[in-house]
């Protein structure tokens, strides 16, 4: 009987890890001098996943944020009914001994049908950018801290 209890939970679990299950990672934090475009939306927005106290340990250099919207449908009538939003940034990280350990473009598109309200619309635009910042910095975040711990 505890034979086949022990195979049914071998087997159980794995099915779970098979299947892509992990156990949450343990949110971690790091610290790191930012250079380059400081006061871009990107560079606000990853200040706040930093820790402050501590001496920083990767120099993180964001340049070439662009925004961009173009036009990507159009209705019945030929009036635009949507729009593509874009989203572009260049990370570079450097050790203190200025030996790059990351380089990358991130970039992020995303579609969004027109509002009839010219403000909706464009808080719509701006929190779709939102999103799409918070995105990339999370991703970031990760990559960095995979660095760090190498």
């Amino acid at each position: 009987m505890i034979r086949l209890y022990l195979l049914l939970f071998l087997l159980s679990v794995s099915i779970i890890g098979g299947c892509g299950f992990h156990f949450p990672y343990k949110k971690k934090s790091i610290s790191f001098d930012i250079r380059g475009e400081v006061s871009s939306s990107f560079a606000r927005e990853i200040k706040k996943t930093t820790l402050t106290n501590t001496e920083p340990s990767l120099i993180l250099i964001i340049s070439n944020e662009t925004k961009s919207k173009s036009s990507g449908s159009y209705g019945v009538d030929g009036l635009e009914s949507g729009y593509n939003l874009s989203y572009n940034v260049d990370i570079k990280a450097l050790d203190f001994n200025n030996k790059v350990l990351m380089e990358n473009t991130y970039s992020l598109d995303s579609y969004s049908s027109k509002l009839e309200s010219e403000q909706a619309d464009s808080i719509q635009t701006e929190e779709k950018y939102s999103r799409m910042i918070k995105s990339i910095v999370s991703r970031v975040v990760r990559q960095l801290i995979q660095l760090h711990e190498n």
